[in-house]
C-alpha cells in the first residue's frame, strides 16, 4: 500500500500510483485547509477544496487501485491500513506530521519508505525540528536521508 497524505491536487500521489502495480494507492487530504493556524500557515494557504478534481484525474489517468479520501489523517480514516511500502507526508505542520508519523511508523515494511516533504524549506521549520527529534529516537529503526532542498527520506531497517 502507498499513502500520499496531504495530496492537495494529487500530483505526487498520481506519480506514485503509476509505479504501484501490485497494491493500492490512497491519497488523503482534508480539502478544508490546515487543521489550525500555526503562525505561518493560515487555514486558506495550500488549500484546495475540490476532491472531485482529484477523482476525475484518477479516472482520466486510468490509475487502477487508486483512491482519494477526505479526512484529517489519521482521524476518521475508513481504510484498513496494515502494511505500507511508501508514505509521502506533506502537511507542513509539526503536530499534524507527528500524528501521521506515529500512526504509520509501525506499519512501514522493512525497506519501506517515509518521505517528509518540506524538510529544509524556509518557513516550515516545524518539519525540520520534528525530523531532528525523530532521528534521536528512531536512529536504530530507520535510515535518515536529509535533502536540504526539499525532503527527508526515512528507510526502515
Amino acid at each position: 500500500m502507498i499513502l500520499d497524505i496531504g495530496c492537495l491536487l494529487g500530483g505526487s500521489g498520481f506519480i506514485m500510483s503509476k509505479i504501484n502495480k501490485n497494491s493500492s494507492t490512497h491519497l488523503f487530504d482534508s480539502f478544508e485547509g490546515f487543521s489550525k493556524d500555526d503562525g505561518l500557515h493560515k487555514k486558506d494557504v495550500f488549500f484546495y477544496d475540490n476532491i472531485d478534481f482529484v477523482k476525475k484525474n484518477i479516472k482520466n489517468l486510468n490509475l487502477k487501485n487508486t483512491f482519494v479520501h477526505k479526512c484529517y489523517f489519521p482521524s476518521n480514516i475508513k481504510v484498513k491500513i496494515k502494511k505500507i511500502k511508501l508514505c509521502h507526508i506533506d502537511v507542513n505542520t509539526f503536530d499534524d506530521t507527528k500524528k501521521i508519523f506515529d500512526f504509520v511508523q509501525n506499519k512501514i515494511i522493512k525497506g519501506g519508505i517515509i518521505i517528509f516533504d518540506d524538510f529544509g524549506i524556509w518557513g516550515v521549520d516545524g518539519i525540520k525540528r520534528l525530523i531532528y527529534k525523530l532521528e534521536k529516537s528512531y536512529e536504530n529503526k530507520f535510515y535518515f536521508i536529509k535533502n536540504y532542498m526539499g525532503q527527508c527520506i526515512l528507510i526502515k531497517k
